[in-house]
């Protein structure tokens, strides 16, 4: 009503949220299936516009396969049944070249940052990769193959040597248990895709050390050319927001051909007489597109994210009055 100054959480019907001049807000505190509507003014003084009408129905969506790796810190990967997550098949197997398959690989306290991520939970998985040419790779199997649409993959890493001849990274695994693709570092200091006979290298560094945590982002279109299938990567270094939207480039991008992703392995090591040093992987996600992936409050919010309201002309000109413009939103010949 024009004349009266509203102040926040007044109204009858309707609730005040903000009364800003930026440019989003942020409302939190929402429930999954809840419809919300909300109503849009721009405000000179006490004299409002017409309202500009929009509304969003919230569902939170299941991830695809999680594991944020909440176990007791201290105990080790390999065939624990105190494994945890969504869309898994049994737990993770660890396969160490020093033989150690029990100790190689253990839930370490804290997680790995990712500016505006999703929100992590529980600790983190920790490899003991500081010995000369050890590596290491921990699989676990997903009790569904994907082979079809397109899905995102996700996961936090930190390694702490960079180097030619060492690695870290993910392996994507068929259900029969072949490598399809490896992404990550490989044997070099940048992010690579690798699918056992083609290979992407991207100029984006992929540094090594404390601070230095990264979360990586893999999209993988099935059937998308013809029979064959493109895998595409991008990779943010901790301390760097995440763009809101899956982006137009991505660092990397392969045509190639993935029966399906029945498994992952988390893989590092180092050849000869080099170490990759004691590596780090986190909050392993996967979901059918980029907000429930990569975003914080992606799943419960998804639909607000990627539609948010839609605008509406409501005035065209120079001078808004609010006692005569009115809602004039057309424009005559004579104007242009």
């Amino acid at each position: 009503t024009d004349g009266v100054n509203y102040t926040t959480d007044q109204g009858s019907d309707l609730i005040l949220l903000a009364d800003t001049s930026d440019s989003s807000y942020n409302h939190t505190g929402l429930t999954a299936d809840d419809t919300i509507y909300y109503r849009f003014f721009t405000r000179n003084g006490n004299y409002y516009s017409d309202p500009v009408d929009a509304s969003v129905t919230l569902t939170e969506s299941s991830l695809i396969v999680y594991d944020g790796f909440n176990v007791t810190a201290g105990q080790g990967l390999d065939d624990n049944s105190n494994a945890g997550g969504t869309g898994w098949s049994g737990y993770w197997s660890t396969s160490d070249s020093w033989g150690d398959d029990a100790g190689a690989t253990v839930y370490d306290s804290g997680s790995l940052p990712a500016v505006a991520a999703a929100a992590a939970s529980g600790n983190k998985a920790k490899f003991y990769g500081a010995n000369d040419g050890r590596y290491i790779d921990c699989t676990r199997y997903l009790s569904s193959a994907i082979n079809s649409g397109t899905i995102y993959l996700s996961w936090r890493q930190n390694h702490a040597y960079s180097g030619t001849e060492n690695y870290a990274g993910l392996r994507l695994l068929n259900s029969g248990g072949d490598v399809q693709a490896f992404i990550g570092k490989w044997y070099n200091d940048k992010l690579r895709i690798y699918d056992g006979t083609d290979t992407r290298t991207s100029v984006q560094d992929f540094y090594n050390g404390s601070g230095n945590d990264y979360l990586t982002v893999v999209k993988i279109e099935f059937d998308a050319v013809g029979s064959d299938d493109i895998i595409s990567t991008v990779n943010y270094r901790s301390g760097y927001e995440l763009p809101g939207e899956e982006p137009s480039s991505w660092y990397l991008s392969m045509t190639t051909q993935v029966s399906n992703i029945g498994a992952i392995r988390m893989s590092c090591g180092a050849n000869g007489g080099n170490q990759i040093g004691i590596t780090y992987f986190d909050e392993i996600r996967i979901s059918d597109s980029w907000t429930e992936t990569v975003r914080y409050d992606g799943q419960q919010y998804r639909q607000m994210m990627e539609k948010g309201p839609l605008p509406e002309l409501i005035y065209v000109g120079t001078v808004y009055d609010p006692e005569t413009s009115h809602d004039k939103n057309s424009i005559t010949d004579q104007e242009l």
